[in-house]
């Protein structure tokens, strides 16, 4: 009978596994939001792309 044990323990090791199992959750939650916002601000400041040569219109010459 000494494996049994008593509800406080119960519920102690329950709110344990809850904290642990929402802290694991949070933090993956996070870590993909930080990739997402990290990448998104990337493209925003990223520069204007220059345009080419090849897609810069005619400049009125005969080809």
């Amino acid at each position: 009978m000494s494996e049994l044990k008593t509800k406080g323990e119960e519920w102690r090791a329950r709110i344990f596994k809850m904290i642990l199992f929402f802290g694991i959750m949070g933090m993956i939650v996070l870590c993909v939001g930080v990739a997402l916002v990290s990448k998104t601000f990337t493209e925003i400041l990223a520069p204007a792309p220059t345009p080419t040569p090849a897609s810069t219109p005619a400049t009125g010459r005969a080809h």
